[in-house]
């Protein structure tokens, strides 16, 4: 699981976690009152019929980083997750993926949503550390926003 892609659905109670690649969706129940986020429950359920949740499923499950990111959910910190989409170039690559993109397009759809200082642009060049010009045209790459409305 790639928590950095996940979509993220907090219920006040409970963060739920869907990366589109790992055909498992995972619901986070934190411990209050802790000073780092602990985890007391988790339900992992399968969206296929044909991928039971087994033991390689288990292990595949970053579970610090599913903590701290359900945490900051739960908190209201919707920028700490879309810091992590933030990843430089793969080395020895000479552009950027077609993924790169899309995650661009998310950091703008939040920015736009929660109208942050800088703008999209401002938002895309801060978290990638890169020029605002260079932000600009990533986001005129990027596919078009989708909106929380939109995703399953």
């Amino acid at each position: 699981m790639d928590v950095s892609r996940a979509q993220l659905t907090n219920t006040g109670e409970m963060v739920q976690l869907i990366d589109p690649a790992f055909p498992w969706t995972i619901d986070v129940y934190l411990s209050q009152g802790t000073d780092r986020p602990e985890i007391k429950g988790l339900v992992i359920w399968s969206r296929e019929a044909d991928k039971p949740v087994n033991g390689a499923t288990l292990l595949a499950l970053p579970l610090r980083q599913i903590a701290s990111v359900a945490a900051s959910a739960l908190a209201g910190e919707g920028e700490a997750q879309l810091r992590m989409l933030a990843r430089p170039r793969p080395p020895g690559a000479r552009s950027w993926p077609p993924e790169h993109y899309v995650r661009v397009a998310r950091v703008v759809a939040w920015a736009r949503r929660t109208g942050r200082p800088g703008g999209a642009a401002g938002a895309v060049a801060d978290f990638w550390g890169v020029h605002y010009r260079t932000a600009r045209r990533w986001i005129a790459q990027a596919p078009a926003p989708v909106s929380d409305a939109d995703r399953p």
